[in-house]
């Protein structure tokens, strides 16, 4: 894996993240089509480098944000626009959805998590006052995901599918193939963290702080010691060399 080759990716990837419109709140009163939202951190560019279904599948979608504050101020370095940082999660903007999912009378769905934690959390969002009609666990053989689909087009306004990249987004642009006309956001490991420690998973003193990948670190370590080393090697490749570009 060439540095230059990881250099070029990120510039492609940060393009799709900077140029899209940043602003999702009014997919819910237009149900003529449907609309995508995926959140990209930096793994995502392994994915993108390597997956080529994955590297199709995001540009199905509408909006591309920035998961994490690292990739969010590298997205504004190398494009030069600014770039927020938004996830899927109850510290950003996964309650102001659903919220207003809910607000509107949209039927909700919840793809994702291991099973057991799926209905854990669907119980803490209802006691937050947000019912959720549809709901599976993240593990599924290939006739059980064709039924899921074909479940969710006839139940489901609004879908979050958290599988991981690039599980989740072919999940849902599979689900936009069929026909679905409803509002879809990837949500990574929000379901799990649901289940593990309610709606905001994050203190809000490590979140003003922008401490949330160390703050999972540490009580996840082994999931994600290998992502946060090897996984975003290529993203800290591709920032080396965009950095000495510039520099030279």
């Amino acid at each position: 894996m060439k540095n230059q080759d990881c250099s070029t990716s990120l510039e492609a990837l940060s393009a799709l993240i900077a140029t899209r419109e940043p602003d999702w709140t009014h997919f819910f009163s237009d149900d003529s089509r449907c609309r995508l939202v995926t959140f990209c951190n930096p793994f995502s560019l392994r994915q993108f480098m390597d997956n080529t279904r994955y590297h199709q599948d995001i540009k199905e979608f509408e909006l591309v944000f920035a998961d994490g504050i690292l990739l969010s101020r590298i997205t504004s370095w190398v494009t030069g626009i600014t770039t927020p940082r938004l996830a899927f999660d109850g510290n950003s903007i996964a309650l102001q959805v659903l919220k207003q999912a809910t607000l509107m009378s949209k039927s909700i769905g919840l793809v994702g998590g291991m099973p057991g934690e799926v209905e854990i959390a669907v119980q803490k969002l209802f006691e937050a006052g947000i019912p959720v009609k549809f709901y599976h666990h993240g593990y599924f053989n290939a006739q059980e995901r064709d039924e899921l689909l074909l479940a969710a087009k006839s139940q489901v306004d609004v879908l979050a599918v958290g599988m991981g990249a690039p599980a989740q987004e072919a999940f849902l642009v599979d689900l936009k193939n069929l026909g679905w006309t409803g509002a879809g956001f990837t949500c990574g490991a929000y379901i799990s963290q649901i289940a593990a420690r309610g709606v905001r998973y994050y203190p809000d003193a490590i979140n003003k702080l922008h401490l949330r990948m160390f703050f999972r670190l540490f009580h996840e370590p082994r999931k994600l010691l290998w992502r946060y080393s090897i996984g975003y090697l290529p993203f800290y490749k591709g920032v080396g060399a965009r950095f000495l570009k510039v520099l030279w």
